[in-house]
């Protein structure tokens, strides 16, 4: 293993620190070297290398594990820094550790002062402490595991959390799959994002709620339940069923509880693609429910990064709502995607499609071509199509049911159960939305909106017929036979 004592940051002389803490630029032809000796001159055991290959990237990994490694990401470091050093507890020190995994990384010597890229980076080894004071090595959970693990087993549910980490930038979609387009840096972020790979319903319950559920919640925890839509009538005639969606992201827009709203969208053929929405005429226009999958988590990427949105509403399904709290949860969790994320609104689903399958092919063998259909659902046992007013497809469910996507049949959550507010078309009239708020930030934003005249709202009880249709749904959904991917 080669290594190379670096001396000098931004100019300045280190205070001993042999392996900088790094960023590369967008166009990943040069190095910015974060000076950090200033911000931790009041916690000197930190600036002590433990070792000849332990030093600060160490003590900060399990808190910024995004900064280990070469980073594509521009941001305030220190800011960062501070945080992670005020709420480590027990506090960081050169002798302690109470993080899970600690993490380090090798930078190779360079010659002829050549510009290190993503690959000159090196994965050094993975420490996991063990209970007598001990040690073990592991080999990298890397890429290729979630290959051999997710996709090649089918259940890779496209949520995008994986390629949005990426700190180099070479996990990419292709088809409805992440794929390698470069040199992996070895950090792996990826594989510890993934809520395939691993999710403890109790750890995530306990951050979100305080507590775990109830025997009797079998739908999840929850604060209330109620039946409702939205007044406007624009985004009536866009949504799907009450449009209460659409109507909560446009409050919380306007009354500034987030900056912007990461939903799905699609083009004329019906490709769904992230769209990250900054204004009210963005979330109408994109209303409407998708049935395909969308990498939503790369639009929570792109609104940080590219929109430099500080606070995001996430629009999504069952699954990548469990990214996004894997996001905020693992111990190799990215603070800064995670963070970001301020609102998580879920939607009922039993389950998507392949693309490739029910657009390009089941779609196009009726004659339609997909550019004139404006609007898709699913009533009483049947999969619509529409153009307008028109109805263009109405078929049995069962039709398309060889398209359902094979992470779908493994899938055991129908109401989106970690999410702040759940919504769906199931167990209310035609035009309207069940809802169900979770957390105190949900319930608040529903009465506010319904206050500001954005939402009608009843509240829906749990002896209620439709609320017991809901639960009927999703225990169905959880109790049916999974079936193995070929």
């Amino acid at each position: 293993m080669k290594r190379v004592e670096v001396l000098r940051w931004n100019g300045k002389q280190s205070e001993g620190v042999s392996i900088p803490q790094v960023s590369l630029d967008r166009e990943r032809d040069f190095l910015e070297i974060f000076d950090v000796s200033d911000a931790l001159r009041p916690y000197p055991s930190l600036l002590q290398p433990l070792s000849v290959e332990r030093n600060i990237s160490v003590s900060v990994a399990h808190y910024l594990p995004d900064f280990v490694v070469l980073n594509s990401l521009e941001l305030p470091f220190l800011q960062h820094l501070t945080r992670s050093i005020k709420q480590s507890d027990p506090p960081l020190s050169s002798t302690s550790f109470s993080s899970k995994w600690v993490v380090w990384y090798c930078m190779p010597t360079l010659e002829n002062n050549q510009k290190p890229f993503p690959h000159s980076f090196q994965f050094a080894a993975r420490e996991k402490p063990m209970t007598n004071g001990s040690a073990v090595l592991e080999k990298p959970k890397l890429f290729g595991n979630l290959i051999t693990q997710v996709i090649r087993q089918n259940q890779c549910t496209f949520c995008g959390a994986c390629m949005a980490i990426c700190p180099v930038n070479v996990l990419w979609p292709s088809g409805e799959q992440p794929t390698l387009i470069g040199t992996c840096a070895l950090c792996e972020l990826c594989y510890y994002q993934c809520a395939q790979v691993e999710f403890s319903r109790d750890e995530v319950e306990k951050a979100l709620f305080g507590r775990t559920r109830r025997p009797d919640e079998s739908i999840g925890i929850s604060l209330g339940s109620f039946v409702g839509r939205a007044t406007k009538d624009e985004i009536q005639s866009q949504a799907q069923d009450g449009g209460v969606v659409t109507a909560l992201l446009a409050y919380a827009l306007e009354s500034g509880l987030i900056d912007a709203a990461v939903v799905a969208g699609r083009d004329s053929k019906w490709t769904a693609k992230p769209v990250v929405a900054t204004k009210y005429d963005d979330l109408v226009k994109n209303a409407g429910t998708k049935y395909t999958p969308s990498p939503t988590l790369l639009g929570v990427r792109s609104a940080m990064d590219e929109y430099l949105k500080k606070s995001v509403g996430l629009v999504g399904t069952p699954c990548q709502i469990r990214a996004a709290r894997r996001l905020q949860n693992s111990p190799l969790g990215n603070l800064r995607l995670g963070e970001v994320i301020t609102l998580a609104i879920g939607l009922f689903c039993m389950e998507s499609y392949t693309y490739e399958k029910l657009i390009d092919t089941f779609v196009a063998s009726k004659g339609i071509d997909p550019s004139t259909v404006t609007r898709m659902g699913i009533k009483k046992g049947s999969f619509i199509a529409w153009s307008g007013a028109n109805e263009l497809l109405h078929v049995p469910l069962k039709e398309v049911d060889a398209f359902v996507r094979n992470s779908c049949k493994q899938c055991d959550d129908f109401t989106a159960e970690y999410a702040d507010i759940s919504v769906g078309g199931i167990g209310c009239p035609t035009g309207y939305s069940t809802v169900i708020a979770r957390t105190e930030k949900g319930l608040e934003l529903l009465r506010n909106a319904e206050k500001a005249g954005y939402l009608e709202l009843r509240e829906l009880k749990r002896d209620d017929k439709g609320y017991m249709k809901v639960v009927n749904m999703a225990q169905t959904k959880r109790l049916r036979r999974a079936i193995k991917p070929n």
